[in-house]
C-alpha cells in the first residue's frame, strides 16, 4: 500500500486528474449529442402532428412521444456513461499493469488469446467447445513475461421439444429447439516460464467439479497422484503420467505455497505444469473485463482516490504475485 502511495504522490495525481478531465468532457458531449437526437426526432414527431387532423391520435401520440423518448434518452445516457467509466478504468488498468510489472507491457482489450496457446495446456477437451476471449496481454516480471487474458468456454445446449397444434381443425406435432448457453469456463488464463526443469505433465483439477455435465469437458490425464498434504488434497486432485516426477515437483513447500494463493484468491482453480517448463493457472469467475466495471468515484479526495486505485490494484496483482507466491524463478524445489 505505501508504494502505490508513494506512486500516487509522485506523479500519477497529476495523471489521474487528466483523465477526470477526459471523463467530465465525454460525459458533456454525450448529454450535447443526446439533447441533439432528442430535437431531431422532436421535429419529425412535429412534422407527424402537422398532418394529423385527429385530436385523440395527436393526445395518444404526443404521450407516446414523451414516454418512449425520455425513456430512450435516460437509457442511451446511462448506457453511454458506463462506456466513458469503462475507458477511463481501461487506461487505469493500463498504468497498474506497468506499475506492478517490469513494464513492456502489452494489453488490447478488444482481441483475443489464440485458441492453440491455452490448448497446449491440455486441461480442457476442446473438441466441441466454443471460445470466446478478450483483454489479452503480456508484462515482464524478472526477466520472464507472464501471459493473461480473459478466456470463455462453453457449449450450447441442445434439447428439443414436441408439441400438438390445432391448425385450420388439423393436428400438427411441432418440433421446439431451446438452445442454452452453458460456461465451462469462464475466467482468468495465467501463463509463466519457470525456472525449474519438469519431465511431464501434471494436471490439478478443482475436488469441486462434482458436476458430471461439466466432468466431460475435463481431461484426466495419467494416473491419480495421492500426495501428503491434507489441506491441498481436499482442494485439488492431481493427474499426472510419472508419479515421481509429480511428487518431485508438488513438494511440500510447492503445496504450501499454492494454498497460500488460494487463500488469497479463493476462486476455483485449474493449474497446469507443462514438461516445457510453463505453467498455466485457470482462475474461475476471474476477469480484467469486471475490473473496467470499477466504481469510479465522483467526490474526489487524496484518501478516495487512492482506494480506488488500491481497489483495482489488488485484482491485477494477481497477475505477476502468483509468480512470487509459487516462487517459479527459483530452479529448486523447495
Amino acid at each position: 500500500m505505501k508504494k502505490l502511495i508513494d506512486f500516487y504522490y509522485s506523479d500519477y495525481k497529476k495523471v489521474l486528474n487528466d483523465y477526470y478531465i477526459d471523463l467530465i468532457g465525454n460525459k458533456f458531449f454525450l448529454i450535447i449529442k443526446s439533447f441533439l437526437l432528442f430535437f431531431l426526432v422532436d421535429i419529425v414527431f412535429n412534422i407527424i402532428l402537422v398532418f394529423s387532423y385527429s385530436f385523440k391520435f395527436k393526445f395518444l401520440l404526443f404521450l407516446f412521444f414523451n414516454v418512449f423518448i425520455v425513456f430512450l434518452f435516460f437509457l442511451r445516457i446511462r448506457k453511454g456513461i458506463k462506456k466513458i467509466y469503462r475507458i477511463m478504468n481501461e487506461s487505469v488498468i493500463k498504468d497498474m499493469l506497468n506499475f506492478i510489472s517490469d513494464g513492456n507491457v502489452v494489453y488490447n482489450d478488444c482481441y483475443q488469446i489464440k485458441e492453440n496457446v491455452f490448448k497446449t495446456m491440455d486441461i480442457f477437451n476442446y473438441n466441441n467447445l466454443n471460445y470466446r476471449g478478450s483483454n489479452v496481454g503480456s508484462v515482464s516480471y524478472k526477466d520472464h513475461f507472464v501471459l493473461f487474458s480473459d478466456v470463455n468456454l462453453f457449449v450450447y445446449d441442445v434439447s428439443f421439444k414436441h408439441e400438438f397444434v390445432n391448425i385450420a381443425g388439423k393436428n400438427y406435432i411441432r418440433k421446439i429447439i431451446k438452445k442454452n448457453k452453458k460456461d465451462i469456463f469462464k475466467g482468468l488464463y495465467l501463463e509463466f516460464s519457470m525456472c525449474k526443469k519438469i519431465n511431464s505433465n501434471i494436471y490439478l483439477v478443482p475436488n469441486n467439479v462434482n458436476d458430471r455435465f461439466l466432468s466431460q469437458y475435463i481431461n484426466y490425464h495419467g494416473d491419480r497422484v495421492l500426495l501428503e498434504d491434507i489441506k491441498f488434497s481436499k482442494r485439488y486432485s492431481v493427474y499426472s503420467s510419472d508419479q515421481v516426477d509429480a511428487r518431485y515437483v508438488l513438494s511440500i513447500d510447492m503445496m504450501d505455497r499454492i494454498n497460500r494463493l488460494d487463500s488469497i484468491v479463493e476462486n476455483k482453480k485449474y493449474i497446469v505444469f507443462k514438461n516445457n517448463s510453463t505453467m498455466g493457472i485457470f482462475i474461475c469467475d476471474y476477469t480484467i473485463d469486471s475490473i473496467k466495471d470499477s466504481v469510479i468515484p465522483i467526490k474526489r479526495n487524496d484518501e478516495i482516490e487512492i482506494n480506488y486505485l488500491n481497489s483495482i490494484y489488488d485484482k491485477l496483482n494477481i497477475i505477476v504475485s502468483s509468480y512470487d507466491i509459487l516462487n517459479l524463478d527459483n530452479d529448486l524445489y523447495i
